[in-house]
Parts: structure tokens; C-alpha cells; sequence
């Protein structure tokens, strides 16, 4: 899997700038009763955040099997990527790959019913394992290159941190009795709780294994980077609660991020800086977002003002400050020109300023400079603050007053007056050689002329240093409409701009304008229309000029001046199809300005196909004159109200009479109207059969309702049920839809999907009626169904002799393997010729292990195989296996040497598998045993040896972690030994069946 990811960022300043950069989440401590519980719908834990930061992952046991479901983080409905139902199965932990086009987490639901790594796609597709054995492997966490996966497993007798490929390629265990790894972003660090003599914690792996761990939080558990990889968010319990706490992974410090809340666990953190967190705050478990608190430098030249003329001795004024944070750094420079390539540094500092910060020397300087204030808060937000000014010289003038007009119509001309002071150093000539004199240029939105030097004004009168001065000039608009730049500066001796020279000119917006002009927004056009239909389109129209638009005179002809939306059909190759276009007159006049809803009355054409369509603005003579505007084209299909396309389908060529088969059809709505799911205009896929001459014939036409809606122009498949006639012979079976109240498709003009069938009679048929059958076993139990058969073939059924036919069976797995077992035959009471039906009163016996099976009830003949070998039907229920009792032991930290006749505490963490709850109390409880085993297989005595009980009721399908206590014995050498579950304070889980947890041990 490869991840590509490009940014781009271009950032332009004319006047004064600030930008504000993010580079990493700026978290106080917060108070978990502002979190914001998330939309899930449900029961809801094991986050994760996709890369985007749009959607969360999560577990739910909502349906009675653990599934994953996705929600957009916004809020959103929940999407399920799973669809298990079957009790007992789990799944945990899952985790994006980097690019966020799949998952990986971990589950049981494989063939080898444990926990194994499984990867699917966002889209619930290509679910697949990555692992297959009987170890445990589980806590999943993705490599930021998509390479590799660390993972937990015991498959080597003890729990580990691994890597392994995402190929499979490449397993290695790099850590001991490490779990919950979480990759840092640069993939050279993997976060994870270990469990170690010198204190369990939060410890920092070297991914490469070269390096010794780092211990960040001691106690800490559930890791979660920042997306900076500066930080980490984790769990820690403590004598006041469990917290959410932050280490600084580069300082080493760490301290509470939250306060308690109960059952808090597996943080993640997001895009942007967010926080999504797994709590139970009453009956079920639920996830909740945090947002982090908004940190926004405050950053300001206070003084020298944007575009000031300054001289000497300039005492540079700032405002520097954090809004909710502390500010880190500052710094004060400047630089020559608008843009500057290099800086100077005036002074710098940390914390907030209010006041000078500096004093700048401008002598020796003159023309145009930048002054840039730029702070860092201690969470690492930057801000920068430009100012651009001009440093007196020969050349200055400060532009005082002007009378040019922000607005113009296009080529339009005006009288401006602008008031001007003589800032700089020399006398400003008003003749000779060296006089003074006033232009200007337009330039575009880009900066760009679009124009040649307008004729000089010349000052009235010669202008000393220090005074001022006004001018009269006339100024012509442009002759195209947009947005401009007047630019007006002073030239002396008609050759050196005074801009040139570092003196600032006077820059002025300008909007040129149509006088007649418009625009046209059309929120919503119809996909599909049915010829010649008319159909009413809303349209907003917006006088963009400076005339007003007249409206039409009611009753009246349209005057040829009146405004109106005409709509224009254009064939897929551009083409008109409409002459003249038909017109809706505006009702009411429009301003300059304002805009107006008009509702069109739209006919789509006559003849199906592709059409582009788009509304003008015009006037009624059709001039197109400079008041027209077109709307964007809009692709319109032209089709029948209802008419489908047949893709591919699996209808069979061949069939045994009355034989009923799975069928999948692909279907395209090539219609206008949307093909409804349900109500009362559903629409839904049937047959017809018709025999050789033509006739209808005798035979089930089973109705298969849609999916789903599907949209004119979609895609959809349709799973139906065929059954064939139950007599032989030569038919067409005629694939059709039909709209609710019988009216099929191919009697409106659509063409139906025919296909030739041969139906012949089966040497070996059977026809199933199933009676009173059990759905729910338990493991090993023997059960009685009835069932009723029909012999739809043509051979005789014996119910004696080598060649005899007995009723039987099979038991599938849920991944399609049969489970191999010894059935219970049942044998016919006589023989069955063709066409005959018998009750039978079978025997069947479930399974050895629990789970969800299909019994597949088959004919067996002696001598041969089972009729469905031969191509008969078999009966298949689905039934469930449970346990009474159950237990799977998920993971456990015992340890593997231990000191004779000493106590030690142990960790297990374990799943109810069976069918009873474990009480945690009371008359029934369920408690925790342990014995020790010598190598001769006898068990060894220990004194103090205590149960551990269970901190909660566990429901089956639940898992529960247990703290216990076990006392080594006082012979030394090796032992097993042998966790248990006790029910009531007698029975043994491992009485039933049920496998204990064998350890191995050295007593020392």
C-alpha cells in the first residue's frame, strides 16, 4: 500500500499581514463534562480517527456479535464495515492505515477461532486475514509508510510486542510483555505498556530494536500521538480515578491532562488536535470528542501605521500576547522593498509586550521598507505581523485627499481632484525641464497594466518641501468590466516616476462595471426529464450593471427593452435544438444590485437523448447585447419515464423440474424517474415462463423486491429466486420489471431480458419440506427433526439391500468447510417411487465445539454418494451450537520462574464463551483457581491458596480482566500450572470440558 500525500500553500501580501500556522496541538488540563458525546447510535468502543480526520472507526456489540462501524467525526449516521451475527464472536482494536483506505484490527471469527489480524477496506470490502494460527495476535498498529504493523501475540508461549508485513513478510518480536503499541508519526518510535519488574508503564521502543526503552509514564497505558509526534495522550489510574494525561515526549515531563471519569480508555488523537476517548459513564460503553482549546497569538505593529512616511528616529510600538497561552519568542526585524529576500533584526524578546519595543535608525535610508513582527507561543502557534512603510528622501509625497470614484461603468470618464504634501527633501518645479506633474495607470487584479501612461497634470503652482498642493485630473475608465487598480503617482522632467525613486503612490480600487450586466445562479436542474414533459426550474437572477432592469407590463406584450430568462437546448455535439428559445419575462423591475427569483417554465425536448441546457439573460429582441449572461451548461438525459437496461445474469441454461436456484441480475435504469425500493409505486424484478409454442406455462414466478432506490442513469444487482416448470420440456423465460399494481415494463415500450431454458427430469431429485426442527443445540446432544420428502426423480428410492437410501446429513462452518463428524442416519420405512412423499423422523447430533453451522440434510445412497453429489437439493437450517460453560484465556502475564513457597500477583484477562452469565457474587459465584502440577502429573498442595474473584458480572460473549494471587510450592523444579474457573465454590469449568489455561514453570 502506498501513501502520496501533496500540500500546497501560497500565501500574498499587499498592506498589513497576519498568518497564523499550526504545528502542533496546544492542550491545557480539561474538564471531561465538556466532552461531546459522538452520534454512534449505539453501544460503542476501540476508536480510531481516520487520517482526514472525517470519519471514527469503533466497535459495537449492538447486533449480539461484535462488529465495526464507521461515523463521519461531524456526526453523521453509522455505517457498518461487518455483518457478524454469530454470539462469542470478537473484535477489537482497530487501527487506519496511513493513507486511510483500510483497517486493520483483530478478531476470532476466522476457521481457528482465535484472535488473529484482519485487514478490510474502508468500504467494508476485501476483508481478509493477515494472520492465521493458534496464537493470539491483537492490538493492531499501523506503520506511518504503510509497510509494517506492530502487533501483540503469544505465539512463541509468552505475550510480546511483533512486526510483521503487511504482506505477511518480515515477523519479529522486539519487546517482552509490552502491549497497546502505538507508532509515533515518524514511524522511529513505538509507544506501548509493559509489563516489567522495575514497574509497569508507559515505555518508548525503538522500532528498529537498537535502542533501550525509554520509560514515559510509569503506569501509564493506551498510547495516542500527537500528529505532530511531540506529545502523547495516555490512560493512567490512580488513587483518584482514571485520567487522561499528556507526555512531552521531548522534555520527558508528563502531567494530567483531565479529571476522572469511569471506565476511561483507548484515547486517539485527530486532525487538528482533537481528542475521542471510550468511557462508560452509565450501562454501556460510548465514545466522546474533545476539542482543544483555541490558542491565538495576539500580534501587532501598533506603530509606525501601515503605508506612514517616516524619518530618523522611529520608535517602533508593539502589541505581542497569547489568548489562552503564554507567548515563547519574538522577534522585530526589516527589510527593504514590499517584498524583502533578506531581514534585519531590531530587537526580540519572550512573553507579552505592550508598548515600544525598539527604536529604528532609519538614516541612510529611503524608498520602501517592511517591518515584520513575528511571535511563537509555547504551543508552538506562530503569528506574523508586516507593516510596509517609506523612509523619507528626495523624493517623498504623502497622499492626503482624493476624489477618484470606487466604481465606473466601462470607458466612462470623470473629473478627480487629488491632495497632495511635498514630504521629501527638494522643491517640487511646476516648469522647465525638471518640472512636477500627476499621471496614472490601471493595472489588473494580478498587478499587471492594462493601459499606457495617461497625459500628465501639471501642479498649479511650484511646491516647497513641507507644503501641498492639489491637482485636477481627468480619468477614463477601462473598456473591459473588473476589479482594478488606479494607480497615480508624480513624474518629474517626464522621465523619473517617483516610485521609482521609493516614494509610495497612491493606489486606488476601482470596480468597472457593465451598465448593463447579469448573473445567473441555478441551484437545481434535473437529471432526467421525460420528453416534451414541462417542468418548473427556479432560477436567481442578479442585476450586475448600473441601469436598472424594466419589468413586464401585466397583460401586456413584452416590450422589447423588457429583461427576460430565456432557456436555451443544446444536442451533445453543441448544437441548438430550440428556435426561438422559449422566454419567462422578470414580472417585477430589478435595481442595480439586487437580484430576483424567477420560476421558468422549462419543456425538455421532444426526442430522447443528451441534451445541455442553460439559461440567458437578454433582452426580448435577442440582441445578446452586453447585458446577456449564460448560465453553465447542465447535462440533461432525455428518456421514458420507466425503461431499463439488462446487463450480465446467471440465469441457468439447463434445470430438473421444480428446481429452485439462486439468480443474480444486473439492471441499469436507463428511465427518467427513480426505480422506488418500497411504497406504493415499488418497483421490483419478475419472470414469465412460456413454453415452445408460445404459451404461458405452469410455474412459480417468484417477485424480487430492489435493494434498494436506484437513480435514474445507477447501477443496481438483484439476488432473485427461479424456479422451473415442473414439467419437462423446451421454455423462454422472460426477465421483466414491474411497478406496483401489475404494469410491467415491456408494456410500456422497454425491451424484456429473454433467455432459452431446457427442463429435464433428474435421475436423482428430492424435493424438501422441513416440520418441526430445532435451531438452537447444545454441544454433543442428540435431537429428532421432522422431515418430508419428495422424490422429483426418476429413479426409485430402495429402502433395502447394498444400494439402499438413507436420510443423512453434514454440518458447514460458517467458511464453507464441512466439519467432519459421524451422522445419524436415518432409513427409508419403504421404497419411494417418482412423485412419492414420505415423513421421516431424523436423528441428528450437534456438534463437539459451539458456534453458528449450517446442517445440510442430504440423501445418501449405500455403495455411491450423497445425492447432491449427483445435482439434488439438499435442506439447509441454520442452527447455533452453544456451550454451557465456556471460556477462552485471551492473555495472562505469569511468569515463567518463580521462587520456591513465595506469593506473586498475576494479570488474566479472559472471555465468557458460554451460554450463563458469571456471577461476580452471591450463591453461584464464578471465581478464578489455580493448581499446581508436578512432571509426574500429580497435583502439589500449596499453602494460603486463594480464589480470585471476578470485579463485575461478565455476560457471555464479554471479556474481564482479573488480578490473582498464587503461592509457588515448596519443591523446587518444574511444574504446569493450571489456571481454572470454579462455579459455586465446586464444579470445575475443566469438569465439562472446558480447557484450562496451562502455564509452564521453573520454581527456583
Amino acid at each position: 500500500m502506498r501513501q502520496h500525500i501533496s500540500r500546497t500553500r501560497a500565501i500574498r501580501s499587499w498592506a498589513v499581514l497576519l498568518v497564523t500556522l499550526l504545528t502542533a496541538p496546544s492542550w491545557a488540563a480539561v474538564a471531561l463534562a465538556d466532552a461531546k458525546a459522538l452520534p454512534t447510535g449505539g453501544a460503542a468502543g476501540r476508536p480510531a480517527i481516520s487520517p482526514d480526520g472525517t470519519l471514527v472507526a469503533f466497535v459495537s456489540d449492538r447486533e449480539g456479535a461484535d462488529n465495526l462501524y464507521v461515523v463521519p467525526l461531524a456526526g453523521g449516521t453509522p455505517k457498518a464495515l461487518t455483518r457478524e451475527t454469530r454470539a462469542g464472536v470478537r473484535m477489537d482494536t482497530p487501527r487506519w492505515s496511513p493513507d486511510g483506505a483500510f483497517l486493520v484490527y483483530s478478531s476470532n471469527k476466522g476457521a481457528e477461532g482465535g484472535l488473529d489480524l484482519w485487514t478490510i477496506g474502508a468500504d467494508g470490502q476485501r476483508d481478509e486475514a493477515l494472520t492465521k494460527d493458534a496464537a493470539v495476535d491483537w492490538m493492531p498498529s499501523w506503520s506511518p509508510d504503510g509497510k509494517t504493523i506492530a502487533f501483540v501475540s503469544d505465539r512463541d508461549g509468552n505475550d510480546g510486542l511483533w512486526l510483521i508485513g503487511t504482506d505477511g513478510s518480515g515477523l519479529r518480536k522486539i519487546a517482552e510483555m509490552a502491549y497497546e503499541p502505538a507508532y509515533s508519526p515518524d514511524g522511529k518510535s513505538i509507544a506501548a505498556y509493559q509489563v516489567r519488574a522495575g514497574g509497569d508503564g508507559l515505555y518508548l521502543f525503538d522500532a528498529a530494536g537498537t535502542a533501550q526503552p525509554r520509560l514515559l509514564l510509569g503506569g501509564g497505558r493506551m498510547p495516542a500521538w500527537s500528529p505532530d509526534g511531540r506529545s502523547v495522550v495516555a490512560v493512567k489510574t490512580d488513587d483518584g480515578g482514571t485520567r487522561l494525561w499528556q507526555v512531552d515526549v521531548v522534555k520527558g515531563s508528563a502531567e494530567p491532562l483531565s479529571d476522572a471519569a469511569p471506565s476511561l480508555a483507548w484515547p486517539v488523537w485527530g486532525k487538528g488536535g482533537v481528542l475521542v476517548y471510550e468511557a462508560k459513564p452509565s450501562t454501556q460503553r460510548q465514545l466522546f470528542l474533545l476539542t482543544p482549546p483555541e490558542v491565538r497569538a495576539v500580534t501587532n505593529i501598533v506603530e509606525p501605521l501601515a503605508g506612514a512616511t517616516v524619518r530618523g528616529g522611529v520608535t517602533v510600538r508593539v502589541r505581542v500576547g497569547a489568548e489562552g497561552g503564554r507567548i515563547a519568542t519574538w522577534a522585530l526585524e526589516f527589510g527593504k522593498g514590499a517584498n524583502p529576500d533578506t531581514w534585519s533584526p531590531l530587537a526580540d524578546g519572550t512573553g507579552a509586550v505592550d508598548g515600544p519595543a525598539a527604536t529604528w535608525n532609519t538614516s541612510g535610508l529611503e524608498g520602501a521598507y517592511t517591518l515584520r513582527l513575528t511571535t511563537v507561543t509555547e504551543g508552538g502557534e506562530t503569528a506574523v505581523s508586516v507593516v510596509p512603510v517609506t523612509v523619507y528622501g528626495q523624493y517623498g509625497v504623502l497622499w492626503q485627499n482624493h476624489s477618484i470614484a470606487q466604481a465606473m461603468t466601462v470607458g466612462q470618464t470623470i473629473d478627480a481632484e487629488v491632495t497632495l504634501r511635498n514630504n521629501g527633501t527638494m522643491t517640487w518645479r511646476n516648469d522647465g525641464a525638471f518640472a512636477v506633474a500627476g499621471g496614472y495607470q490601471w493595472l489588473d487584479a494580478g498587478g499587471v497594466p492594462v493601459s499606457g501612461e495617461a497625459p500628465l497634470a501639471a501642479l498649479p503652482q511650484a511646491v516647497p518641501a513641507g507644503e501641498q498642493a492639489s491637482l485636477r485630473v481627468k480619468i477614463t475608465a477601462p473598456t473591459s468590466p473588473g476589479r482594478y487598480t488606479l494607480r497615480f503617482d508624480l513624474r518629474q522632467g517626464g522621465q523619473v516616476w517617483f516610485h521609482e525613486q521609493g516614494a509610495r503612490p497612491l493606489d486606488v480600487p476601482v470596480a468597472v462595471t457593465l451598465s448593463h450586466a447579469a448573473e445567473i445562479d441555478v441551484p437545481a436542474v434535473p437529471a432526467v426529464m421525460v420528453p416534451g414533459q414541462i417542468y418548473s426550474v427556479e432560477a436567481r437572477v442578479t442585476n450586475r450593471g448600473t441601469e436598472p432592469w424594466p419589468a413586464a407590463a401585466n397583460g401586456a406584450a413584452v416590450a422589447a427593452d423588457t429583461v427576460v430568462l430565456a432557456t436555451r437546448w443544446r444536442d451533445i455535439d453543441g448544437g441548438l435544438v430550440d428556435s426561438p428559445p422559449a422566454v419567462t419575462p422578470l414580472l417585477k423591475a430589478l435595481p442595480a444590485g439586487e437580484s430576483a427569483v424567477v420560476l421558468a417554465q422549462v419543456q425538455a425536448p421532444s426526442t430522447n437523448g443528451r441534451y445541455l441546457m442553460s439559461f440567458e439573460v437578454r433582452d426580448q429582441l435577442g440582441s445578446f447585447g452586453p447585458q446577456s449572461a449564460i448560465s453553465p451548461q447542465v447535462a440533461v438525459s432525455v428518456s421514458s419515464p420507466y425503461s431499463a437496461m439488462f446487463g450480465d445474469h446467471t440465469t441457468p441454461g439447463r434445470m430438473f423440474p421444480g428446481e429452485l436456484v439462486p439468480v443474480t441480475v444486473q439492471l441499469r435504469n436507463t428511465g427518467a424517474l427513480r426505480w422506488r425500493a418500497d411504497g406504493a409505486t415499488a418497483v421490483r424484478l419478475v419472470t414469465r415462463w412460456v413454453d415452445e409454442k408460445g404459451r404461458p406455462a405452469s410455474a412459480s414466478n417468484l417477485p424480487t423486491p430492489l435493494p434498494y432506490d436506484v437513480p435514474a442513469g445507477q447501477t443496481a444487482s438483484v439476488s432473485a429466486r427461479l424456479q422451473s416448470p415442473s414439467e419437462p420440456g423446451e421454455y423462454v423465460l422472460v426477465w421483466d420489471l414491474e411497478q406496483a399494481g401489475g404494469r410491467r415494463f415491456g408494456e410500456m415500450g422497454n425491451t424484456a431480458l429473454k433467455v432459452p431454458v431446457m427442463v429435464g427430469a433428474p435421475t436423482h431429485g428430492v424435493r424438501w419440506e422441513q416440520g418441526n426442527h430445532p435451531t438452537s443445540l447444545v454441544v454433543g446432544s442428540v435431537y429428532t427433526a421432522n422431515i418430508r420428502l419428495t422424490n422429483t426423480g426418476s429413479m426409485t428410492w430402495p429402502a433395502e439391500g447394498a444400494e439402499r437410501v438413507r436420510l443423512g446429513y453434514r454440518w458447514v462452518a460458517p467458511n464453507g468447510m464441512e466439519v467432519a463428524s459421524q451422522p445419524l442416519f436415518t432409513d427409508l420405512e419403504k421404497a419411494v417411487d417418482g412423485g412419492q412423499t414420505v415423513t421421516l423422523t431424523a436423528r441428528l447430533k450437534a456438534p463437539e465445539r459451539p458456534g453458528s453451522y449450517l446442517i445440510k440434510w442430504d440423501l445418501y445412497q449405500m455403495g455411491y454418494d450423497y445425492f447432491s453429489a449427483r445435482g439434488a437439493a439438499t435442506m439447509d437450517v441454520p442452527v447455533s451450537v452453544d456451550v454451557v460453560y465456556g471460556c477462552h484465556w485471551l492473555s495472562n502475564d505469569t511468569p515463567s520462574k518463580v521462587a520456591a513457597n513465595q506469593r506473586y500477583r498475576v494479570n488474566l484477562r479472559l472471555q465468557n464463551t458460554g451460554t450463563i452469565p458469571w456471577e461476580a457474587g452471591g450463591a453461584v459465584p464464578v471465581q478464578v483457581v489455580y493448581r499446581w502440577v508436578n512432571a509426574a502429573g500429580t497435583t502439589v498442595a500449596v499453602t494460603d491458596a486463594a480464589v480470585a474473584k471476578l470485579p463485575a458480572l461478565v455476560q457471555p460473549g464479554e471479556s474481564v480482566d482479573v488480578s490473582a494471587f498464587l503461592v509457588a510450592p515448596k519443591e523446587r523444579g518444574r511444574f504446569d500450572l493450571e489456571w481454572d474457573l470454579q462455579f459455586a465454590g465446586t464444579l470445575l469449568f475443566s469438569d465439562k470440558g472446558v480447557a484450562a489455561l496451562r502455564v509452564p514453570v521453573t520454581v527456583e
